[in-house]
């Protein structure tokens, strides 16, 4: 699939790149997204600088992104409320990287 992935600070190291399609743990859906969009925080991060994130954290590829919606595509074992086929927003408050 593709992503926007971050490889250090600065608007040159963001780049789509082709990155393994994620499984679906037995606690989780897969969203295939739509539509996604980009907000303030993902412009402090390309500038190295949102606050609730380490600096650490810039030295590993980040993908960008949290603000979508789509269907999901795939639920996981434990999951009761969600089907497949269902649209979706997504209110992430973090990324799985």
């Amino acid at each position: 699939m593709k992503a926007a992935v971050l490889r250090g600070i600065g608007l040159s190291n963001l780049n789509v790149e082709d990155v393994p399609e994620p499984q679906t743990g037995p606690d989780e859906v897969k969203v295939k997204i739509a539509y996604g969009g980009l907000c303030g925080t993902d412009h402090e991060n390309i500038e190295g600088r949102f606050g609730l994130i380490p600096p650490e954290a810039y030295e590993k590829p980040q993908m960008l992104g949290h603000e979508a919606s789509g269907t999901i595509v795939a639920v996981g074992s434990n999951i009761k409320s969600y089907k497949v086929g269902q649209r979706v927003a997504c209110d992430f408050k973090g990324a799985c990287g």
